[in-house]
């Protein structure tokens, strides 16, 4: 299959739920919530609007997501995201790469033949 998508909505609503998630594990660090945790979500409301704007596109993304597109987006997400406990790190990273497989396989079996309106077995 061709590419022709990219990733950059992807990555834009990865950046949203990965900066969510860094902000809570920030917030929770001193063991409690409270106003002056807000400036932790200065980065989700940042990218609130690309992943917003563009969320439509990712199923087209993911129907087209090449091997190097997923290692690519796993690479990107292992620099980007940081949490105090490597160990749960670790297990997001590895939740997010199965995420997106799984991702992949669902919209590559929704793909129809154009001539049988069966799921396409060469997708």
């Amino acid at each position: 299959m061709s590419e022709k998508y990219g990733t950059e909505e992807t990555k834009d609503v990865l950046a949203l739920g990965l900066s969510l998630g860094m902000a809570v594990d920030k917030s929770l660090a001193d063991g409690k919530i409270d106003w002056s945790d807000a400036a932790n979500l200065v980065d989700v409301v940042r990218t609130a609007p690309a992943a917003i704007s563009g969320i439509t596109n990712v199923p087209n993304e993911l129907k087209d997501l090449s091997a190097e597109e997923k290692a690519e987006l796993m690479a990107w997400s292992k620099a980007e995201f940081d949490l105090r406990d490597d160990g749960l790190e670790a297990t997001v990273e590895a939740g997010l790469g199965v995420g997106l497989a799984i991702a992949n396989l669902v919209a590559k079996l929704a793909m129809k033949d154009e001539e049988t309106g069966e799921p396409d077995p060469s997708a």
